[in-house]
């Protein structure tokens, strides 16, 4: 009787144990199902658009790509709730682990969104006025006239020995006049901004309709340089080997489109 006891006790055992390892096997195999179905879901979320820059987890305090931000953030979960399947924790003590991180994730994303600036990336585009290229006849000062952007004058002198950058908004132009020694322009280049879009093709295709009058266009994605090209006086720069425009993890994706000025060589 005893023997059978044991025998019965020793069945018990095993059943529980059995039941902690399916239990354990469901846990990590429920955590993987809603990650996976997480990551799906709110990976668009974070990013809104390619016309809208905000970064994956950009609560991280260090500056890494969106995509590996995010990648982060899946293992963290993951190695988490694992870890507590197990050390014999309960379902649902694994499963309030992963509702607090996800709830966490998106009481920031919220913050973000509330806090972020909408407006596109298409209709904030920067003109970079350079003067590089301007000989010694020139009194080193570009007169810039209206329509510009907030926080401009009408009209603006601008060191010729430094690159300036007017901000231009959607269908504004900006006259750019070289003025000679005798306080005369010299000519006037006349850069419009027909709505740029961050597309290869997109911008290859809406940069031909720049005026005919720009002399040269210098394109930067963040800072680095990625096209240039002269234009003659019935010729527009050619962007048709434009590189893929590489993605960065700040907040807000810097287009450039450069315009240096060159005085002996302007079209008429």
């Amino acid at each position: 009787m005893a023997g059978t006891k044991d025998a019965t006790s020793k069945n018990l055992t095993m059943i529980k144990q059995d039941i902690r390892k399916t239990q354990k096997i469901m846990a990590i195999y429920k955590v993987g199902v809603f990650q996976t179905v997480i990551t799906y879901f709110a990976k668009p979320l974070f990013v809104i658009n390619e016309e809208y820059r905000l970064p994956m987890a950009s609560y991280f305090p260090w500056n890494i790509e969106t995509s590996t931000n995010f990648l982060f953030t899946y293992v963290l979960q993951v190695v988490l709730i694992t870890s507590a399947a197990l050390l014999n924790t309960s379902i649902d003590v694994c499963f309030a682990i992963f509702c607090t991180i996800v709830s966490t994730e998106l009481r920031v994303l919220k913050n973000n969104l509330m806090n972020m600036d909408y407006s596109p990336l298409n209709r904030n585009v920067k003109i970079e006025l350079r003067g590089k290229n301007v000989d010694s006849s020139s009194s080193g000062k570009l007169s810039v006239s209206s329509p510009v952007a907030e926080n401009h004058d009408s009209e603006n002198n601008l060191d010729l020995d430094s690159a300036n950058e007017i901000l231009l908004l959607d269908d504004q132009q900006v006259n750019v006049a070289v003025v000679g020694e005798d306080g005369k322009p010299n000519d006037t280049i006349v850069a419009k901004v027909i709505d740029i879009e961050v597309s290869n093709n997109d911008l290859m295709e809406k940069t031909k309709k720049l005026d005919e009058k720009l002399n040269f266009i210098l394109v930067r994605w963040n800072n680095l340089e990625i096209a240039g090209s002269t234009a003659t006086k019935n010729a527009v720069a050619d962007f048709s080997k434009l590189p893929t425009l590489p993605l960065s993890s700040k907040k807000y994706h810097q287009l450039t489109i450069g315009v240096s000025v060159c005085v002996f060589d302007l079209p008429h």
